[in-house]
């Protein structure tokens, strides 16, 4: 990380925000996880975590020819929309609040326009942003971030997403009611965050199924509400070793051989073979045409591998190419944060009908 960026905090970059407010959180991976304190950590392994809400209310429509004041307007219903991001390799979290606040933003004023049409459920909807800091990223604390131990960190914070107040699963075999809230989960990595994303999802779909979570058991559609609405992949590769090949295809140098001894692989490609197709709903891609880090081999290879797991008889994967965005400009740009606004929309206020079509 660059120098200082430790120190670097949310109201820093307030002003580039738009309006959105940020607040910091605390993940107590070794509570949530049911572990004792680690390596002297008094209070256990702690990750920082930036949330940001947002919310649409919808009022229902009158009927033709009344006025919406003449008709008693019926209960409604609430949904929220929960977005966990993981970052990439560089930075902290604080600067990359301005361009998820962007996003944000951009998801609250689209919403609120198609929000007046007649033939969409009529749903108060809030969008949560969750971006947990890796340990030893930003003021998170405990050592060793590395491949075992940031697994170990995300195990937690998946339980910490169902535990919260967001979801509230019935354990008596009813349905949701209109006035409770039902709850739609995406997840969204940059480069390597994709690959943490996707490997550490694989690892636990125990909880994402509804094992491992509660003693009590978890209705039908209080399970199919955990599994994530989407994935978005922006700027992913295969894997750690590949890149390695790629970068140094020489095989007089030394890099390519040194595979067996990285302690991190996050291989995406044993991930997703782990994954069963159903454990995920749809999966958008982004790939960046000048990217100078990750070439755009790599996400072709992503996308291939997204549509062997998934068939791809049903449209699941959306492969977007970013026109002249480099590694992280990917979101800079209006396709691919056109791209992010749209997918993240549809899950918002597709209704129940066709968030079934999307398990």
């Amino acid at each position: 990380m660059p120098p200082g960026a430790r120190r670097e905090t949310i109201s820093d970059y307030t002003s580039q925000c738009g309006g959105i407010s940020w607040r910091e959180e605390r993940i107590n991976v070794h509570h949530e996880l049911g572990l004792k304190r680690w390596f002297g950590l008094r209070k256990g392994v702690e990750l920082a975590c930036a949330v940001a809400e947002g919310r649409v209310e919808r009022g229902a429509p009158a009927p033709p020819g009344k006025q919406r004041d003449e008709v008693a307007v019926r209960p409604r219903k609430k949904r929220n929309v929960v977005v966990m991001y993981l970052q990439g390799n560089g930075s902290s979290t604080p600067p990359r609040l301005p361009y998820l606040s962007s996003t944000l933003k951009s998801l609250l004023a689209t919403t609120a326009e198609i929000s007046e049409s007649n033939d969409i459920d009529q749903v108060d909807i809030t969008y949560t942003f969750l971006v947990p800091s890796y340990r030893g990223y930003w003021t998170s604390s405990g050592p060793h971030p590395r491949q075992s131990t940031i697994e170990k960190d995300m195990a937690g914070v998946y339980r910490y997403l169902l535990r919260r107040g967001w979801e509230k699963p019935k354990a008596d075999g009813k349905e949701f009611k209109e006035e409770e809230e039902e709850v739609r989960y995406i997840f969204w990595g940059q480069s390597i965050g994709s690959n943490i994303l996707v490997t550490t999802l694989s690892q636990n779909l125990d909880v994402i199924h509804g094992h491992g979570h509660s003693k009590e058991p978890v209705t039908a559609k209080a399970n199919r509400a955990r599994i994530p609405a989407l994935l978005i992949l922006e700027t992913p590769f295969i894997s750690i070793a590949d890149m390695l090949l790629e970068m140094y295809p020489q095989k007089w140098l030394p890099y390519r051989y040194l595979s067996p001894f990285l302690w991190n692989l996050w291989d995406m490609n044993k991930a997703l073979a782990a994954i069963d197709g159903r454990a995920m709903g749809k999966v958008l891609v982004l790939r960046a045409e000048n990217d100078e880090l990750v070439s755009s081999v790599q996400g072709e290879k992503v996308v291939q591998v997204l549509k062997e797991t998934f068939g791809d008889n049903e449209g699941r994967v959306e492969d977007v190419l970013v026109q002249g965005a480099l590694h992280v400009q990917c979101m800079e740009k209006g396709k691919g944060r056109g791209a992010v606004v749209r997918a993240i929309r549809e899950v918002a206020i597709g209704g129940e009908q066709a968030y079934k079509s999307e398990q």
